[in-house]
């Protein structure tokens, strides 16, 4: 990075006015080639104009959690079964700050069946014999030690209770149990039950049973409500449109309109069950465009329009709403490059948010339902930890969906995995270290084996590295816990947004108590510190600043942004020094490390 990046000073400027200043910001998104040209352009200027019309809430601290996972599985069990880690697991949420979970999680939704871990068992294990191509024991596997487990959707909903922790639904629409038959039936066709050459798994699928299968539906919801069960989200499906889930191929030419039709009914015949036991419940379905332009969305909601079913849905989901050629994380990019990333998240979920709009359907909103802030090349998580440089590319990423969309759930993939999540159970951290500065996780297999090779010997692997049973919060997580601390505040516009900013800023107010409490989260992904100017003028508030706290996460100095252990992290509390502007509203001012996020918290006394 350029060198007198490290002293440059960027104001703050929290206000209404300025936008001439705004618009001769650098262009500080640039990678550290094109940064080389901007250094000599004019200071960064941030300015807060008034309220989004946003609350912040759980649902925005959200991950999805595949029912099949390690961790999950082990630290929802309860608490007399000998191979609990609730309490364990209890501290691991509160710690990290996740506020929501997406349950049975994604694709795998699609294989679980709530009715008991047997079914699911003799489910996949059928179908791998049946149709073996579409693998559905890639998502339940009892004979593989990294997913043999099946987390009860009682327990999951127990801990969710138990830790304010907000769930998220997923309904499958593969798969159901049919009580009176005793057995399992597919709903509509769908790839495992229709073979590549035609032929169909008549074992499990002889006609479209969407009605039966609402029938043992409103049974379900019926003993959940009686239960106590408090569901807000419920998320029909996953990816319907995607060959890799249910296999709707809509991205083929020639696609078959039928497969929209079968999903838009099981839309309508699910949100109806579910809405008349719980009316306050908040749909969502598949349909939003996605970094490959599926071209869905609009058809699907005239189709549920048709079957008189449009207003049971209350938004579109989005999974990964960015441009694919962003930069991935690959083993020979220097993290300094790829801590720059930048996904343009607020522009696509604003296309789709348009697009229903235009098409009609302004009440229909969007949901970001699974998503990364970063591309990988690959899914097997070899030479991809989670360093530093991931979580402020992730605090930059979710910042912007969280603070600067309209999207009311913004789920990260995943929430237990060591190259897309935020958690790992049952880990080593390999102390080797590869070409490109980066270590290494590992998952621990219950009988001692990896799920990659360990490249030092396990004699010399420091105590400290190994995370047996216990639970490893990555850098994302610690950036997460304080982010977090925005929810149930006000969302405040910040001018200019933090698209293509390596110093990005996000903003909050809770007007709850007698003193106004502005949250700022400060993002910088750059080499060199910054001096934080903040200017409070905020609309309709006159006051002065009565206290600034700020806290501040870094990375050690020997790894910088390779970091990943705890210890390689600090957490440092100061204040800053306050003030008054010319205009006569109240400043603050602070240092934002190199590499670093930081919470500030302002309280004002209004005059």
């Amino acid at each position: 990075m350029i060198e007198n990046e490290m002293n440059r000073r960027t104001a703050l400027r929290l206000g209404a006015g300025g936008a001439a200043a705004a618009a001769a910001a650098p262009l500080l998104g640039a990678t550290s080639a094109a940064a080389e040209t901007a250094e000599a352009q004019a200071v960064a200027t941030f300015r807060v104009g008034r309220a989004t019309g946003k609350k912040i809430t759980a649902a925005d601290f959200s991950y999805n959690a595949p029912f099949h996972f390690t961790g999950l599985f082990h630290g929802t069990l309860p608490s007399d079964d000998p191979r609990s880690k609730r309490p364990d697991f209890a501290a691991a949420l509160q710690e990290s700050g996740v506020r929501s979970l997406r349950f049975p999680g994604g694709k795998a939704a699609l294989l679980y069946l709530h009715d008991g871990e047997s079914f699911t068992a003799e489910l996949t294990r059928d179908l791998n014999q049946l149709n073996p191509s579409e693998t559905a024991g890639r998502i339940y596997q009892p004979d593989r030690w990294s997913h043999k487990y099946y987390v009860k959707l009682d327990d999951f909903l127990d801990v969710c209770e138990e830790n304010d922790v907000e769930p998220i639904y997923q309904l499958n629409t593969a798969f159901y149990r049919d009580l009176a038959e005793d057995r399992t039936w597919a709903i509509v066709p769908t790839r495992w039950v229709i073979r590549s050459d035609g032929t169909t798994v008549n074992e499990y699928y002889d006609r479209p049973r969407i009605q039966e299968a609402a029938d043992a539906l409103a049974a379900h919801v019926e003993a959940l409500v009686a239960a106590g069960r408090s569901i807000r989200y419920w998320e029909i499906g996953n990816e319907e449109f995607s060959r890799y889930d249910v296999g709707r191929d809509a991205l083929s030419p020639g696609n078959s309109d039928q497969e929209i039709s079968y999903y838009a009914q099981v839309v309508v015949t699910f949100a109806r069950v579910v809405k008349e036991q719980v009316p306050d419940a908040k749909i969502l379905i598949t349909g939003a465009r996605n970094w490959q332009g599926n071209p869905w969305d609009v058809p699907l909601l005239n189709e549920i329009e048709s079957l008189g079913g449009i207003d049971l849905v209350d938004f579109t989901t989005s999974h990964y709403p960015f441009s694919k050629e962003n930069r991935p994380d690959t083993p020979d990019e220097p993290l300094s490059d790829f801590v720059t990333t930048d996904m343009n998240l607020t522009t696509h979920v604003g296309h789709t948010v348009q697009n229903n709009i235009d098409a009609g359907y302004p009440h229909v909103g969007v949901a970001v339902t699974e998503t990364s802030v970063y591309r990988l090349p690959h899914w097997t998580g070899v030479d991809v930890t989670p360093t530093f440089a991931h979580g402020l590319v992730w605090s930059h990423g979710f910042g912007q969906l969280i603070f600067e969309t309209p999207s009311p759930v913004n789920v990260k993939h995943d929430f237990e995995s060591f190259f897309f999540g935020g958690l790992v159970y049952d880990t080593v951290l390999d102390p080797a270290v590869s070409a490109s500065g980066k270590r290494n996780l590992h998952w621990i297999g219950p009988d001692g084996e990896y799920h990659l090779p360990l490249t030092t010997d396990e004699g010399d692997i420091p105590d400290e590295n190994w995370f047996s049973e216990e639970y490893f919060l990555t850098p994302q997580m610690r950036m997460n816990a304080l982010m977090s601390k925005a929810v149930g505040l006000d969302a405040l516009v910040v001018n200019p947004g933090a698209l293509n900013e390596l110093v990005s800023v996000f903003a909050a107010i809770d007007e709850s108590g007698k003193n106004p409490i502005v949250e700022l989260f400060a993002v910088n992904r750059s080499a060199g510190e910054s001096e934080a100017t903040v200017e409070i003028d905020i609309p309709g508030i006159r006051a002065i600043c009565k206290r600034v706290g700020v806290e501040t996460l870094t990375a050690s100095p020997e790894w910088g942004l390779a970091a990943i252990h705890p210890t390689e992290m600090n957490l440092t509390r100061t204040t800053a020094s306050k003030g008054r502007s010319a205009g006569g509203v109240p400043t603050a001012t602070c240092q934002l490390p190199a590499y670093s996020m930081s919470r500030l918290q302002l309280e004002l006394i209004v005059r």
